[in-house]
């Protein structure tokens, strides 16, 4: 069909606003990354984040690392209680795709390359979670100010902190994106691209955080279709394509899903009380998400106004709430106030039955647990905390 010159220069000028958003979202959370990574630039040195990184998520990267320089595929581990089936470890990431370019470095540039990936990665974050926003808000600004809030939040610090948690937290921005801009897209590359995601999410770290993820990517998908899609009269297209998306990349994991869950179902593995037991005392939690201190891994278990209120001493990535900022707990506050507004009334719905989750509030967490088991962990209402809590902000 024939356009008007007028109406071809109204589309060029729509489509270089658009480049320019992307192109400032872009660099806006480059320069949020390099002040997060300001002190590792300065002093030219590698990222660890934390003890826990140190000892434990670079520790068996780096197991894996000589595995794959080896010709190993690394299933089996001798430097772990004289030798144990690295096949049924949750935490071996030989499978993940991305692994493999860190894996074609020598062992010396091994923390160099990681540091690299882990700043392209908290980038990436910020720019996808930029995107998501974007499709949900219709607002550049408010967009913009919510992917600044999920970029320097405590739950992106905690990634950073518990290394992989970020790569998972990535995963799950990215195939929230996609859900959310599915109507843009062929069904084909819609479903090669949830199939990749899904795939990379339960290959990048732990079982129980991809689990999160699958159910975040699940809520969202249906609070999608019947938003946006049940209207139109390809939903069920949309369907069948998110299905397939999630079926196909669950199905091709399971050469590392399948013996995790086999041991943990049926040879004793499965921790007997995953049930963590958070901050009980209402003020306590209450102020737990006001305060910095509860940023990432505290390994000292030191939390200095935990013991000045008479509480116990805790690890702030799973006992008390992360992090967000004064201002969006504020705003979140306000938005009680527009409880009219069926977005807005989801958001809250969501946020609230996920921290009530976390809390331990019965009978929230005795049903939530039971459709989980046997992959109960605290950190799964933890993860799924960040995007409600943002959107309402």
């Amino acid at each position: 069909m024939l356009t008007s010159p007028l109406t071809r220069l109204k589309n060029n000028f729509l489509d270089l606003l658009e480049h320019k958003t992307t192109l400032l979202a872009v660099l806006y959370h480059f320069v949020l990354v390099i002040i997060i990574f300001l002190p590792c630039l300065l002093n030219g040195s590698v990222f660890i984040g934390s003890e826990d990184n140190y000892t434990h998520h670079f520790a068996n990267l780096f197991f894996n690392l000589k595995s794959a320089q080896h010709g190993d595929m690394g299933l089996w581990n001798p430097y772990i209680y004289g030798g144990t089936n690295f096949s049924a470890s949750t935490h071996n990431f030989i499978f993940y795709p991305f692994n493999w370019i860190l894996f074609l470095f020598p062992q010396k540039l091994f923390l160099s390359v990681l540091t690299l990936r882990i700043f392209l990665e908290t980038w990436a974050i910020g720019y996808f979670g930029f995107l998501l926003f974007k499709e949900e808000i219709k607002n550049v600004r408010w967009a913009l100010f919510a992917s600044t809030i999920y970029l320097l939040g405590g739950h992106t610090i905690l990634g950073l902190t518990i290394y992989a948690n970020l790569t998972v937290t990535l995963w799950i921005t990215i195939g929230a994106y996609l859900i959310f801009s599915m109507a843009r897209r062929s069904y084909v590359r819609s479903f090669l691209y949830l199939t990749f995601t899904v795939l990379c999410l339960h290959f990048c770290f732990n079982i129980v955080y991809s689990l999160a993820g699958l159910l975040i990517l699940s809520i969202l998908f249906i609070y999608k279709f019947f938003e946006t899609f049940l209207k139109s009269p390809a939903r069920w297209k949309y369907a069948a394509t998110f299905i397939l998306g999630m079926l196909t990349g669950t199905m091709i994991s399971l050469i590392k899903l399948f013996p995790v869950l086999y041991r943990i179902m049926f040879e004793g593995t499965r921790i007997a009380n995953t049930n963590y037991e958070p901050l009980h005392h209402g003020i306590l939690f209450f102020l737990s998400a006001f305060i910095p201190e509860t940023f990432g891994v505290n390994m000292n278990q030191s939390l200095q106004y935990l013991t000045e209120l008479g509480g116990k001493p805790v690890s702030s990535h799973v006992e008390t709430f992360s992090y967000f900022g004064l201002l969006p707990i504020f705003l979140i506050f306000y938005s009680f106030f527009h409880l009219k507004d069926k977005k807005i009334m989801f958001w809250m719905l969501y946020l609230s039955i996920t921290s009530l989750w976390f809390l331990n509030i019965h009978p929230v967490v005795d049903i939530l647990n039971k459709l989980t088991y046997p992959l109960i962990h605290i950190i799964i209402p933890k993860i799924m905390i960040p995007i409600p809590l943002c959107m309402l902000a």
